[in-house]
């Protein structure tokens, strides 16, 4: 989904009033899927969202509901959209349903008209039920959210180098780093399986076990997880998981990603019961991503929770924030001032992966 993207190169914006432009709420008709397909290839290029079965699994197929699609138009021009997806978080110690945006498109030449701020505007008014939204922005657009009035909740991004030597092309530096290449080898774990076909009752459990008191977190039922990781058109996901006596304590997805001709493991998910079993679920992963020479991992969370500290000892470490591509920041918008005074915008309280939504 269209969140974290390095925007295309700006031109000068064609000045345009607000109040002049149509929104249009899409119907998902045939014609208005077309036009999101169109938009967003002119806007990021050939992306898994540019094509239809990935549009209807994003906001047709989602089990939580149908997603919301807002249209702009200059006359009869399509010229910019926003996209909206329910989700179900725990907060203030219930489930309770939220949005998430997604798919923002302005059109080249009509950026810089406080489009993006009107669409979010309008959108909201179709979810006025929920308590807030969430949105995870490119650098580009984050001063418009920051004017709809998010607040941001900057992630950690943490790597772990591993096949340094394939980061070189040079025979010579390949060579030589070979030797360092096996200092960060992690061995796999015998209690941990990688054959998990589909998410089952089991991690059903294990969600509402790890809704702790006063906490906020996306609610990973079974049916979201399937929804997420197994029926997705276009991406391939590896889960890995530990259980005991019938109980699961714990699971990690990954993702390989190739970027110039070399493969980077991507961490989506990643939730633990308990220090042993998420120590062994991050030492498989490591492992496989070893035995796919990836060069390194990465990982986006709070720093605040017992994945975050796993990730540290197996060998992660922050990625300053001025050597990274995007600003790998939540952004949350609540509807009732209230919701500042239960902790809404306290980072302690949330637990939030980035998953692979700035990968592209």
């Amino acid at each position: 989904m269209l969140r974290n993207r390095d925007e295309p190169k700006q031109v000068p914006s064609k000045k345009v009033r607000l109040d002049s432009l149509k929104y249009v709420k899409s119907t998902h008709s045939s014609k208005e899927k077309q036009i999101t397909l169109d938009l967003v290839k002119e806007s990021f290029g050939d992306v898994d969202e540019a094509y239809e079965d990935y549009y209807n699994w994003t906001y047709l197929q989602n089990p939580l509901g149908t997603g919301t699609v807002l249209f702009v138009y200059d006359q009869d021009k399509p010229v910019a959209q926003l996209g909206s997806i329910p989700c179900s978080y725990w907060f203030m110690n219930k489930c309770v349903p939220v949005t998430l945006a997604i798919d923002v498109c302005v059109t080249p030449e009509y950026r810089g008209n406080g489009i993006l701020v009107e669409l979010m505007r309008r959108i909201h008014a179709f979810n006025d039920s929920v308590p807030f939204s969430l949105s995870v922005p490119s650098a580009p657009s984050i001063g418009g959210h920051i004017r709809s009035d998010y607040k941001l909740l900057p992630m950690s991004v943490i790597v772990r180098p591993l096949m340094i030597s394939s980061y070189f092309r040079n025979i010579g530096i390949k060579t030589v780093l070979k030797p360092i290449d096996r200092l960060w080898k992690k061995n796999g774990d015998v209690r941990v399986r990688e054959d998990v076909d589909r998410f089952d009752e089991t991690f059903d459990d294990l969600a509402i076990a790890t809704c702790a008191p006063n906490t906020i977190r996306q609610m990973r039922s079974s049916q979201f997880l399937n929804w997420r990781y197994k029926a997705n058109p276009r991406r391939r996901y590896k889960v890995f998981a530990t259980a005991r006596d019938g109980i699961l304590y714990g699971y990690i997805i990954t993702r390989l990603i190739k970027f110039e001709n070399r493969e980077i493991g991507y961490v989506v998910d990643f939730v633990a019961r308990e220090n042993a079993a998420g120590k062994s679920l991050v030492s498989a992963a490591l492992q496989d991503f070893w035995e796919n020479n990836v060069v390194y991992s990465r990982a986006a969370c709070f720093p605040n929770c017992l994945e975050y500290d796993l990730f540290r000892n197996a060998g992660f470490f922050p990625l300053p924030s001025r050597v990274r591509s995007q600003p790998s920041t939540l952004c949350v918008k609540t509807f009732n001032d209230n919701l500042y005074q239960e902790g809404i915008v306290d980072i302690d309280k949330w637990f939030f992966m980035l998953g692979d939504n700035d990968s592209h």
